[in-house]
């Protein structure tokens, strides 16, 4: 198939869907009040690499700007809500460049999020040459209808489970990362989403989120994901029941969070069939707490993370096992060990200053990650940030640098920016 013909395959993909969608939705919501809002987000970042870095070929310091446009559309009437979510990425300096040299390579990057996985191919590559990569998309694009105790909703959407604060074993639905610092919006998935609320408070929740093969572009039950999950609060603990089927690959979950003395406890615990049998255990215990210390808001949390599919020596990082790579691949996990333990603190200098400092410790290979950030929001709709991603370890260590071959390392550069934002 011609790139032409890709491009209009594609099209007719996203164009199928949307008259679908107007043809679902009652006609009279054309003429509702539509709520609109949005941001724009202006980030330049500078990166710095080790000279036997793979991402230092064309220099150690790495400049970029990115830019952030999102615009949002909700359309509510009795019942019904429609949600629509349009993106305007873009990156202009060095990484552009660099990541598509990477890819020839056989490293696999992406600067924005990728869909050939997804039902529907809602992107379109607006430019892509030289120093500047732009993308448009829609992050959200679905109708629901609300019942008096059920929920239906179609289409591209955001669902998180379960109750990791920085790593998330049960949410297995577009997980941020655990470095992820603007965590307003998920990445949105193309799914159907159901939702029951039984008479006793507790809930049913159901999602059936199709995929397609990256290869050969086909629906396929394979590459899909099928979960339910039971909500219920007994005794002023919540705790949740997850099943699932996703990628062929059958799950288990549990998870609670309890209040103790005013912090806040969670667990959650996945049980994964392995295709090539066995079982395999992740699991996840944090606990956060806010307190005042000289007159000043702090909040804490620490937490616990055990990665069944990571591995205990660093040597293997280069080269981790199929379950391991292929997780790391399509996003379901980031990390490549299996032990770590994490910690976050806010404290509130004043109403419009916010300082936070977070580090990530792998507690195998005493190699980690410290994120430093100050948040100024001098009015409601203005906010700025200026942060440092510090990573330290030996090398061949996960955050030092996993050594790819005798010559080049895979690093981890330490990172400052700025991120001026705007919200209406």
């Amino acid at each position: 198939m011609s790139n032409l013909q890709k491009c209009h395959h594609h099209q007719d993909r996203g164009q199928t869907w949307f008259i679908f969608l107007l043809l679902l939705f009652p006609v009279n919501q054309v003429f509702a009040a539509v709520e609109w809002s949005g941001h724009l987000k202006y980030q330049p970042i500078s990166q710095f690499y080790q000279a036997d870095d793979v991402q230092a070929r064309n220099g150690q310091a790495i400049q970029d700007q990115l830019f952030d446009l999102r615009l949002q559309a909700k359309i509510k009437r009795p019942g019904w809500n429609t949600q629509i979510a349009y993106e305007w990425l873009a990156d202009y300096g060095d990484q552009p460049q660099l990541y598509r040299q990477l890819t020839r390579l056989g490293l696999p990057l992406n600067l924005f999020p990728d869909n050939k996985h997804r039902l529907l191919d809602l992107t379109t590559s607006l430019y892509e040459r030289g120093k500047l990569n732009a993308v448009q998309r829609l992050d959200r694009l679905s109708v629901s209808y609300h019942g008096e105790q059920w929920i239906l909703k179609l289409g591209r959407q955001a669902v998180s489970w379960g109750n990791g604060l920085v790593f998330q074993p049960l949410d297995i639905f577009a997980p941020f990362a655990p470095t992820a610092v603007d965590k307003a919006y998920k990445t949105g998935e193309d799914m159907l989403y159901g939702q029951w609320l039984l008479d006793n408070g507790a809930d049913i929740q159901w999602i059936i989120l199709p995929r397609r093969h990256i290869h050969n572009h086909k629906l396929s039950s394979g590459q899909s994901s099928f979960a339910v999950k039971f909500h219920h609060s007994l005794e002023e603990i919540d705790f949740d029941l997850l099943l699932a089927r996703h990628y062929a690959q059958n799950s288990i979950g549990a998870g609670f969070a309890a209040d103790i003395g005013g912090a806040v406890w969670r667990m959650d615990i996945r049980l994964d069939h392995k295709p090539s049998g066995g079982n395999t255990v992740s699991m996840l215990s944090n606990l956060d707490y806010a307190w005042t210390l000289y007159g000043k808001n702090v909040y804490g949390l620490i937490e616990y993370y055990y990665n069944g599919f990571g591995l205990s020596q660093s040597e293997n990082y280069a080269k981790p096992p199929a379950e391991l790579s292929q997780r790391l691949l399509r996003g379901d996990l980031f990390n490549l060990g299996r032990d770590y333990l994490a910690t976050a603190l806010q404290i509130e200098l004043s109403p419009l200053y916010n300082l936070f400092a977070s580090s990530i410790f792998n507690l195998h290979d005493q190699s980690g990650i410290m994120q430093l950030r100050l948040q100024y929001e001098w009015q409601d709709n203005r906010r700025l940030w200026l942060g440092a991603d510090l990573p330290w370890g030996k090398r061949g260590s996960e955050f030092g640098g996993i050594v790819l071959n005798e010559k080049y390392w895979l690093g981890s550069s330490k990172r400052l920016y700025l991120n001026l934002g705007f919200f209406f």
